[in-house]
């Protein structure tokens, strides 16, 4: 696993890596909850939820 010190260390390719490990995570996430209980239902709210706040970090901070 990389490590940052400061923002200004984080590249474009770096953002890339980042966004497709969401999109990786969310792709397995979506096909584990795809029974709709209620367990699932609230995994995968949350996850959405959760998605879009790593998603706002990455596009504030840089």
């Amino acid at each position: 696993m990389k490590e940052f010190r400061s923002i200004d260390e984080i590249t474009k390719e770096d953002l890339k890596k980042m966004y497709n490990a969401i999109v990786k995570f969310d792709n397995y996430i979506s096909s584990e909850t795809r029974k709709p209980t209620d367990e699932n239902i609230g995994l995968y709210e949350h996850w959405i939820d959760c998605r879009y706040d790593i998603e706002n970090l990455i596009v504030t901070e840089r």
